[in-house]
């Protein structure tokens, strides 16, 4: 099982030790003001789930997989990636190891807390971010408790949610969106991507921290004509008049950094 790669070598490495270093080196460049938050009042951590393969396994770090039609089997190494999309280096701030006996739902408690217990005196961030994959009340409800907040990626995993935010935000036109960008990926092709938002949802069931939902649309034009349209709905524990329109929609834009 010996493997000369990298990714099979940082699997025999403490990850730990990864990470302490990753932990200090961003904190030195946050005493330099290198990463100040760019067109936003604070900090934002987007997290997402990550996985890659290696060679190797050992049931603490890496996890077995099989593959199918007896073809072997690799390790995979899951982390909950942090990125400072806030700042203009759009750095990554941890990596936060998933055990082999749980998945990303199951872990964002824990590595949100790992996150904070880092970070917090540092005032790095204020508002953490995370797709639909770890959109609950419980999760929501913890973010708040530790004084930051949250926003999440709002999909059918919360019917009864994206149901009420389709009801109240999905049939606006585009001359009532608050905020608007256009992005021009060539002479024939432009991506326009309009924000829509409420606070009629302010505590809506047993949700009792949501504050705002947004509604991002997006219209793709290739040779005049639309060929992709796409709503995205998010929901917040922030007030929405602390962010202008522009800043929703700069902040919901800026998740995709982790990537």
């Amino acid at each position: 099982m010996a493997d000369t790669t990298m990714r099979d070598a940082l699997v025999r490495v403490e990850p730990a030790k990864l990470r302490q270093s990753l932990h200090a080196q961003t904190k030195a460049a946050h005493r330099r003001k290198a990463l100040e938050p760019d067109g936003l009042p604070f900090g934002v951590a987007a997290m997402d789930g990550k996985g890659s393969t290696a060679t190797a396994w050992d049931r603490k770090y890496a996890q077995k997989q099989t593959h199918s039609a007896g073809l072997g089997a690799v390790g995979l190494v899951r982390t909950v990636t942090c990125s400072l999309v806030s700042s203009k280096a759009r750095a990554c701030i941890d990596a936060i190891p998933i055990p082999p006996v749980t998945n990303e739902m199951g872990h964002f408690s824990a590595a949100f807390r790992s996150l904070v217990k880092i970070y917090r005196k540092s005032g790095l961030f204020k508002m953490v971010s995370y797709d639909a994959g770890a959109c609950s009340e419980e999760n929501g409800r913890e973010v708040v408790d530790e004084k930051f907040q949250y926003l999440y990626g709002l999909k059918g995993s919360q019917p009864t949610l994206l149901d009420e935010a389709n009801r109240l935000l999905g049939g606006l036109h585009p001359e009532q969106a608050e905020a608007e960008t256009v992005d021009v990926e060539s002479n024939t092709r432009a991506v326009t991507r309009r924000l829509y938002r409420t606070s009629e949802m302010a505590g809506f069931l047993d949700w009792t921290h949501l504050k705002t939902v947004v509604r991002v649309e997006s219209e793709t034009v290739q040779d005049g004509k639309v060929v992709k349209h796409e709503d995205r709905y998010f929901i917040s524990s922030l007030a929405s008049e602390v962010l202008s329109a522009a800043q929703w929609l700069l902040v919901v834009r800026r998740h995709w950094g982790v990537e």
